[in-house]
């Protein structure tokens, strides 16, 4: 698949920043930053959990702290989700990791870490199920026009259908990767000469930490529906920015 430009992720902050036939001048907001201004009211929800679950295992040491240690302790229970993302966050990475070596070159890895031996393995049996033929893996990809830019982690076709296909290692799906995967086809409908070349699916592949079986999922919105929200969010994006970097100094508006 021949794009019209190269894109390449340049920076580390999560992996969201992008650059475009070596203009370093001029660099792209990444897909998941944009998305990054939707509301997200689970999350407090499950930080309280987090933190509940921290204190609950230390119920044995808390009756012997003093009141220093035990400030120091609620300190750390602050923090308590940071450490179970970033735990989730490196086992994803590292199935990804493996998924993208499989797809590129055939080999097939041995990982330490269990939980991404797990979903790693989970991915090779789903695959041995499908008729598939792999295009593309991690497909860094960019819009000029919109200026944004991010890295689709496969192309396939399944029974002769060309699928953009997403790998997600969470517990349940996410209806923002709707959008996501909207961000990307749009990219590509700028980037690919042919049409016929782009995707006719939107496809989330739900793989589990735990051995379980992967779960699919077509996208169910309608494509342009989606392409217009995320378009929208890249607004409130730059509004946002416009707002930290002019109108603000020291988090407070200037006066």
């Amino acid at each position: 698949m021949e794009l019209k430009y190269k894109t390449e992720l340049i920076s580390g902050n999560g992996g969201h920043t992008y650059i475009v036939d070596g203009n370093d001048n001029e660099l792209y907001t990444g897909v998941s930053s944009i998305l990054n201004v939707r509301a997200k009211e689970f999350m407090k929800w499950w930080t309280a959990k987090m933190v509940v679950e921290f204190l609950r295992d230390k119920q044995e040491t808390i009756k012997s702290l003093s009141a220093k240690d035990y400030e120091l302790l609620l300190d750390e229970a602050k923090k308590a989700h940071t450490k179970k993302s970033n735990k989730a966050k490196d086992s994803g990475k590292l199935a990804h990791d493996a998924i993208e070596t499989y797809i590129k070159i055939g080999e097939i890895k041995k990982i330490e870490d269990i939980e991404a031996q797990k979903a790693f393995d989970s991915f090779l049996k789903w695959e041995k199920t499908k008729n598939i033929k792999w295009l593309e893996s991690e497909l860094a990809v960019a819009s000029k026009v919109y200026q944004y830019g991010g890295t689709i982690d496969a192309i396939c076709e399944i029974n002769g259908e060309k699928i953009l296909l997403d790998f997600k290692t969470s517990n349940q799906f996410s209806e923002e990767t709707f959008l996501q995967l909207a961000a990307y086809q749009l990219a590509l409908s700028e980037q690919l000469e042919n049409p016929k070349d782009l995707p006719i699916k939107r496809i989330i592949l739900r793989i589990p930490k735990d051995g379980s079986d992967c779960e699919e999922l077509i996208v169910p919105t309608e494509l342009k529906f989606d392409i217009d929200t995320f378009l929208n969010l890249r607004q409130v994006y730059r509004w946002n920015l416009n707002i930290e970097n002019n109108i603000k100094k020291d988090g407070k508006i200037k006066i």
